[in-house]
């Protein structure tokens, strides 16, 4: 596992112990019944704190051989410097330097020194300036150090890939039980948002019925709510009637009633609560929709053929347990054709038994 891979394991620790503090049995006993399955293991949080700081960047002393390794690295560096520090003072006072202070190149300590003095210091090359004007240089002096260096920085990441793998190990027989407690978080957010979301649309348990009744007191789309817009409130009474016909003028909100009509029903169905005074909804099997213009610029349709096109796969899946909502039934051909084939569309969903 990466270290983000344990940065997102320790969080998971972190707010499954504070969940299961939270949910007491006294005061949620049904939540309290489900948070029993979180995972709370302190010594497991402490086996991750041990290894990663605060950024999740692995400590230096992880493990005896990281901190040894790092100690080793700091006095390589110190050595270094201070061999190094000594011939550059050497080269700035014979006038050997093409530059004002030590750099770094290929990984490795170097003096800039002027082209025409690079044979002064006995080194190797590591690079050059563009120009050609300045080498750099890696004294002789400081190569086997270098090396060290080197050999160090290699064993320490070595050994935080070996840190990494011991602690994989050591948290794999808790999988599942980790995978367990991702799952009961999940749940546990999304009944949470659920209620947090009625809450804030005022919202109320709708009654759900096996006789296809549709009841909807004071109902209020949510969108408006949530969007802090005032809305016209919907008040819906259907009995055994399967088709429902809305009709006048442009922009009276039919669309929206249709629309609002069919997200009721899928919230009822998803276990979220409706935003109205009463309601009481049927179960929907299959939800089906033709609003808008459906026209196919790929297949080069029209928008009456495209029109046609989606009714006849509407007509054809239809069934009894089917809520289908349809806007603007027949537009785009002749006021009398579009009459005469919307009613033969309902009529035939209507001996399907589809609620329309």
């Amino acid at each position: 596992l990466t270290p983000e891979n344990f940065q997102q394991l320790y969080r998971l620790f972190i707010i499954s112990s504070g969940v299961k503090r939270f949910l007491k049995k006294t005061e949620f006993p049904l939540w309290y019944i489900h948070s029993k399955g979180l995972i709370n293991s302190k010594s497991a949080q402490s086996k991750i704190e041990k290894v990663f700081d605060d950024g999740f960047q692995i400590k230096n002393d992880a493990s005896p051989e990281l901190k040894r390794l790092t100690r080793s690295v700091v006095k390589t560096e110190s050595s270094i410097k201070e061999t190094l520090q000594k011939v550059f003072m050497r080269a700035k006072q014979e006038d050997w330097l093409g530059g004002d202070q030590i750099v770094f190149r290929n990984g490795r300590s170097v003096l800039p020194l002027k082209a025409s003095s690079k044979r002064k210091v006995k080194g190797i090359i590591q690079d050059q300036s563009a120009t050609g004007q300045t080498a750099f240089i890696e004294p002789l002096e400081i190569i086997e150090l270098n090396n060290q260096l080197t050999e160090l920085r290699n064993n320490i990441t070595e050994e935080k890939h070996r840190t990494l793998r011991e602690l994989t190990t050591y948290f794999q027989p808790m999988s599942n039980e980790i995978q367990e407690s991702f799952n009961i978080l999940k749940y546990i957010d999304r009944h949470f948002t659920m209620a947090k979301l009625a809450h804030q649309i005022k919202a109320i348990r709708p009654e759900i019925n096996k006789g296809g009744e549709i009841k909807l007191e004071k109902a209020i789309n949510p969108l408006f709510t949530l969007a802090d817009k005032n809305a016209v409130s919907l008040n819906l009474k259907l009995n055994n009637e399967k088709v429902l016909l809305l009709s006048g003028p442009n922009a009276g909100g039919k669309t929206v009633v249709l629309k609002s009509l069919g997200l009721y029903a899928l919230m009822a169905q998803c276990g979220l609560y409706i935003p109205a005074k009463n309601a009481q909804l049927p179960i929907y099997t299959r939800f089906i929709a033709d609003i808008g213009d459906r026209q196919s610029i790929e297949d080069d349709l029209s928008t009456f053929s495209a029109h046609i096109q989606n009714l006849a796969e509407i007509v054809e899946k239809a069934d009894e347990n089917t809520l289908i909502l349809l806007d603007e039934l027949g537009t785009g051909t002749d006021p009398d054709v579009g009459a005469a084939l919307s009613r033969a569309i309902l009529e035939t969903l209507l001996k399907k038994n589809s609620t329309v």
